[in-house]
């Protein structure tokens, strides 16, 4: 699939007319306003934001949920619940709580005094951006919540009483023992989130269709509206191959002595 893609991305290809070669003329049309908008929304916004919030809520309820209190197990059903939910029904869902006119969420601010007027939730450009990160992290969390919290119950106890007989606060514990811990389980889920969400299609795509204009548009959803609805393929094949050998990068690089050598501490 990539090498036909590659082959394809040098040349101008329309339905029903013979591919003309063009070299990298596909790709340096992609510099263009609208693909900027589309870097910026899939490797700053949904990429680097939503990953760092979703990695800091997460730690967070990992934490809380390594600690002993009554109603614990609940809990980590309770938290794993949107996880297990299937994804475009719980998009739909959304899009009718923000629906502008008869959604929960306007109702809900309404009654509380805090708008006057219905928002446009999903029709200007940052409301909409922030609809699609808010159910990207309230859905992925749960999961990285429970991959952090069976690693701290990896972590030896021992560690922890060692630590309180010197006097270190619950705030220093987490910094010098957990944290450094879950180091390598942090490495690996932050790879496969930025990967994850550099191909990131469907949520926005039911959600807002990649709207208002280029607002919530990704590259994996701009590749589908040159390929399959504008079909100019040699452009979208020349998209395709950016985003393998950005993604291929992504892969490689961690594996360095570096990075090898903190697994092995």
């Amino acid at each position: 699939m990539c090498i036909r893609d590659s082959y394809i991305s040098f040349f101008d290809k329309l339905v029903g007319k013979p591919a003309v070669f063009v070299g990298l003329k596909n790709f340096i049309k992609l510099a263009e306003i609208n693909y900027n908008q589309v870097l910026i929304n899939t490797f700053i916004v949904f990429t680097f934001i939503t990953v760092a919030i979703r990695m800091n809520l997460a730690l967070t309820i990992a934490i809380i949920l390594n600690t002993e209190f009554k109603g614990r197990r609940i809990m980590n059903v309770i938290f794993m619940l949107p996880y297990a939910l299937p994804l475009v029904p719980v998009v739909h869902l959304f899009r009718i709580m923000y629906d502008p006119d008869w959604g929960v969420i306007n109702q809900i601010l309404r009654a509380l005094g805090l708008i006057k007027s219905n928002i446009l939730w999903l029709g200007h450009y940052n409301t909409a951006m922030m609809c699609a990160i808010t159910i990207g992290v309230w859905r992925s969390t749960p999961f990285w919540a429970v991959v952090f919290l069976a690693a701290m119950k990896g972590i030896p106890e021992e560690f922890y009483e060692a630590a309180e007989l010197e006097g270190a606060r619950f705030g220093q514990k987490i910094w010098h023992i957990t944290l450094p811990r879950l180091r390598p389980i942090i490495s690996m889920l932050l790879l496969l989130a930025v990967i994850g969400n550099m191909q990131i299609f469907e949520r926005p795509y039911v959600m807002t269709g990649g709207g208002p204009g280029m607002a919530t548009t990704t590259v994996v959803m701009y590749f589908y509206q040159l390929s399959f609805q504008s079909l100019i393929f040699g452009k979208g094949a020349s998209l395709a191959v950016i985003l393998f050998f950005t993604i291929l990068v992504l892969i490689i690089i961690p594996r360095n002595p570096h990075s090898k050598q903190i697994e092995e501490d």
